[in-house]
């Protein structure tokens, strides 16, 4: 492996240093050959739309980097900044020399300055990110079925179904207003959207939004891709909103009408989705998985907003090894659906600021944490933060 000089941070400017980028990554994430030149467009197209691509100079070289989405996602029911962390990759001979490190610790700077609260990312590996502060706070389930066990029941005749390429206005709104009130969902703008439609391989012949309507109100839409893998047609569904169980029947109605068209089925849902009552058979395959990690950028941030929660108080000390000024003990106090945090001088208990991440989210509490040693216990009195059903479906 090569020695790493003085290392330089910076975030990419110009499309010649985006051509290395997209170089790295995609040997760092196997992108075949024949769909490099679909790749790089995708990252042009990323880059051009404001997406910040941090990343370590070794001189005039460029060794590793990643790339920050500026993201609205729910978080307890409040909408907050928070920065998507994608495209993490390093060059094969400079694996294991703390550039990834010193990136994260300038990008964690840089989003301190520039507002973030919260910082999120999908794992290839839990450990590797627990050092950077990050800790798991999403579960989901995926079901793969064939679309002919589905449940079958007649659409009810006031339900109108639109397909469309692009969500219009009315479905923009529905759906930010039920991102703003559920799971961890983002809210989303055109750029947004296009990002969450945007194909990336060659398997994959379109994508698109389906809309559900009743009585002239929008009542539920899914976000699908059309996929042919291996000469078998395929229908992925990312999002499967629905405002009521008419509405959910009346989807699942809709999908196994396109039996004739596709071969398999797969569905993405939160964890506590129900789904057994409307399959005719077992699925071919249930995945539980699709984790994401969180981590606080800055924990004062978080003062004074929503928070779905019951009442409690308690001191926290809080160690951060990468975000300095979150370290300290602070009160952290719900009254009424809302946080309060100050600086405060005696701590009830002490952890590092992924768990607490972990526990503020909903996705865990205290107790448990307690139970598996990840917090230690100073002048505990059974304070604790509601569980809250927690799930994310964005792509970054």
């Amino acid at each position: 492996m090569e020695v790493i000089n003085i290392l330089n941070f910076k975030i990419l400017d110009n499309k010649k240093d985006l051509k290395k980028f997209v170089d790295i990554a995609a040997f760092s994430f196997s992108i075949p050959i024949s769909e490099k030149e679909k790749y790089l467009e995708r990252h042009e197209s990323l880059f051009e739309e404001g997406k910040k691509y941090c990343t370590a100079f070794d001189e005039s070289k460029l060794i590793c980097g990643f790339n920050i989405h500026d993201l609205n996602m729910t978080f307890r029911g409040a909408p907050m900044k928070t920065g998507g962390i994608g495209d993490v990759c390093s060059r094969n001979d400079c694996r294991g020399k703390g550039g990834i490190s010193f990136v994260f610790d300038n990008a964690l700077k840089y989003m301190k300055e520039n507002n973030f609260i919260l910082s999120a990312l999908y794992p290839f590996n839990f450990n590797f990110y627990r050092k950077y502060g990050y800790e798991i706070f999403t579960d989901s389930t995926s079901y793969d079925i064939s679309s002919s066990t589905l449940y079958f029941e007649k659409n009810n005749e006031n339900i109108i179904i639109e397909e469309m390429d692009f969500p219009d206005e009315e479905t923009k709104i529905y759906y930010n207003e039920f991102a703003s009130k559920n799971y961890n969902l983002v809210q989303r703008d055109d750029i947004n959207w296009k990002n969450s439609l945007r194909n990336f391989f060659s398997t994959e012949i379109k994508s698109g939004i389906v809309k559900f309507k009743q009585n002239n109100l929008m009542k539920g839409l899914i976000r699908y891709f059309y996929k042919n893998i291996n000469g078998k047609n395929k229908l992925v569904i990312k999002d499967l909103i629905f405002s009521d169980e008419n509405i959910k029947k009346s989807i699942f109605s809709y999908i196994k009408s396109l039996s004739y068209q596709i071969s398999d089925l797969s569905i993405l849902v939160p964890s506590d989705f129900l789904i057994w009552p409307y399959l005719g058979d077992y699925p071919k395959q249930k995945t539980s998985g699709g984790n994401c990690m969180i981590r606080i950028i800055d924990i004062e941030k978080l003062n004074d907003i929503k928070f779905i929660s019951q009442d409690t108080s308690i001191n926290i000390e809080i160690i951060d090894h990468n975000c300095s000024w979150n370290n300290g003990i602070w009160s952290l106090t719900v009254n009424d659906n809302r946080l309060y945090i100050e600086k405060t001088s005696k701590a009830h208990i002490k952890t590092d600021i992924g768990t607490l991440s972990s526990i503020l989210s909903g996705f865990t509490n205290i107790k448990d944490m307690i139970s598996v040693k990840r917090i230690e216990t100073i002048d505990y009195n059974d304070q604790d933060f509601n569980l809250y059903n927690t799930f994310i479906s964005e792509p970054f």
